[in-house]
């Protein structure tokens, strides 16, 4: 099988997926090392005014910008500005925070070896956003861990401009969109792209996961010129860029960086421990078929990016896109062309369906939980659902993740609990309840009053984090995070209380350095709640 054959497959896959949820508008390219072997753009840009998307429309590329900010800090490293070891706070002294054993150093941070939180964006990024986030101390001393954070990238682009004496967006222009001729391309998100940008959607509702039955909306358009992803970027000019990867950084006219800084900026330093993925600067490698792939992807609101280079064969996909559903786009494309470079039997377009339960069986069963009973039965390919009267298809968001879109089950997403030796599923949970099958019920503890005043919904003005349920399971204090990815599987984390009055860390695992903190009770009931450096005011909708 050919390329062509595996370019006809993933414009198949992407036009089905489209016509099924969306997104609105997709744009790719596939790349050799020396020319675009293929590139395409599908839906509309604008749907109100039916604007096509093409290879020129404008997108925001989101976190595959912490590439551009490792290529210019490994150019200051080959200058002798800086070195790698060299501790952050030596550069910009405003970086005050409690470090452990050692300074943070600048490989650290890039890394995502810092510890630093991931950062919640309360209000417009800059320099100011990023100053209320020190005052949360890191999860782990320098080097000992990973934990993924925009925070620790801002900081490195504000070192960028100390080094350098110019603003970050001017680097990004000088020193790689003009090599690489990308002159579609804008290391700045401001007003003034607002109507050359493809415009992002998401659901209509904005308190609750997204169906896909739900009509889109327009999202708003912060600004940002924080290293951490603020770069709008073309089909057609992210091309030359992943180029650059796939010829180990070099381009037509010269060396963005030499081979050697290449070679450092790309080896897997770190690890994900949930995914066993390594990460370099900027840039991940992942194994695909065996092979490993020079990975990132990007997610701003409602924007999606995602960009792969195959080293081996100099292969490198990138895709753009206004929803959601990009990553899985993406990753059949990989797929398939991979099995082109393998030699391998093209495989077939996967179901884009979100009715389709690929393991419906094994929901089958009445479940029960407190005073709430439902009863979920395959049929066909899917799974129904049925439950006060109401009887729906269920929808599929992640692996053993389900939405059921009828009233008073929506606000919350399935989440099923397997026996780690059998695989059964053996419990779900759905916001505050936990279900089990009858004749197979398991203990569920009362709630605790004391957490009690905590519980509600609350909200922020942030497009980015705008939505928490704060609820009671078992005894133990959840909440759920709706944002304006729109993503899939919204967030759902246990709480946990610290020393403190009223303060939680974010996550069941104690090292994490995220925050709530809930204040203000009257009548019983706490009224602001402060998740990193965002307010969230309490609701009267539950």
């Amino acid at each position: 099988m050919s390329y062509d054959d595996a370019f006809g497959l993933i414009a198949e896959h992407i036009e089905r997926s489209m016509e099924a949820w969306g997104p609105p508008a997709v744009a790719i390219v596939v790349t050799d090392r020396e020319q675009t072997l293929w590139t395409d753009a599908f839906g509309y840009a604008n749907v109100e005014k039916q604007v096509p998307a093409t290879t020129q429309s404008l997108f925001q590329i989101g976190s595959v910008g912490k590439s551009f900010t490792a290529l210019l800090l490994m150019q200051e490293v080959e200058a002798g500005t800086v070195g790698l070891q060299r501790p952050i706070k030596d550069i910009v002294p405003w970086f005050e925070v409690h470090e452990r054993i050692r300074p943070i150093t600048v490989e650290d941070i890039l890394l995502h070896a810092s510890g630093l939180p991931t950062g919640e964006e309360g209000f417009e990024p800059g320099l100011a956003e990023a100053l209320t986030m020190l005052e949360f101390e890191p999860g782990f001393a320098p080097g000992n861990g990973f934990l993924y954070s925009n925070l620790g990238y801002k900081i490195i682009g504000f070192a960028l401009e100390r080094l350098t004496g110019q603003r970050y967006p001017d680097l990004v222009a000088e020193r790689i969109f003009a090599p690489l001729r990308m002159a579609s391309s804008f290391g700045e998100i401001t007003q003034a792209l607002r109507p050359v940008t493809a415009i992002g959607y998401r659901s209509i509702f904005t308190d609750r996961p997204a169906q896909a039955s739900h009509p889109w909306m327009e999202v708003p358009f912060p600004e940002s010129a924080t290293a951490d992803g603020c770069i709008s970027s073309t089909i057609e000019d992210m091309a030359r860029y992943v180029r650059v990867f796939a010829n180990n950084g070099a381009y037509p006219d010269g060396q963005i960086i030499s081979p050697a800084s290449f070679e450092i900026m790309t080896r897997g330093q770190n690890t994900d421990p949930e995914t066993g993925d390594k990460l370099g600067f900027g840039i991940w490698t992942t194994e695909r078929l065996g092979r490993p792939i020079l990975e990132h992807t990007g997610g701003m609101i409602a924007h999606r990016t995602h960009m792969a280079i195959d080293p081996e064969t100099g292969i490198g996909l990138v895709m753009l896109g206004s929803g959601a559903e990009v990553h899985r786009l993406a990753e059949y494309a990989l797929q398939v062309l991979g099995d082109v470079a393998t030699a391998s039997p093209l495989r077939a377009i996967p179901g884009v369906d979100a009715r389709e339960i690929p393991k419906a069986e094994d929901f089958r069963g009445r479940w029960r939980g407190g005073q709430r009973e439902l009863t979920l039965t395959p049929e066909g390919v899917g799974l129904i659902a049925e439950a006060d009267g109401e009887r729906v298809a269920a929808e599929l968001r992640e692996d053993d993740i389900l939405l059921l879109p009828m009233p008073g089950w929506d606000l919350f997403l399935l989440r099923a609990s397997r026996d780690p030796a059998t695989r059964q599923v053996v419990s779900l949970t759905h916001g505050p309840d936990r279900f089990f099958t009858a004749g197979a019920e398991g203990y569920v503890a009362a709630p605790t009053q004391a957490l009690e005043p905590m519980v509600g919904h609350y909200r922020s003005w942030s497009p980015w984090t705008f939505d928490v349920r704060v609820f009671q399971r078992e005894g133990k204090l959840f909440m759920q995070v709706i944002d304006g990815s729109n993503d899939p599987g919204d967030a759902e984390y246990e709480l946990v209380e610290l020393p403190g009055q009223r303060t939680f860390g974010v996550g069941a695992d104690d090292w994490l350095p995220d925050r709530i903190r809930f204040e203000r009770p009257i009548d019983g009931k706490t009224q602001i709640a402060y998740f990193m450096n965002a307010a969230y005011g309490r609701l009267p909708s539950p």
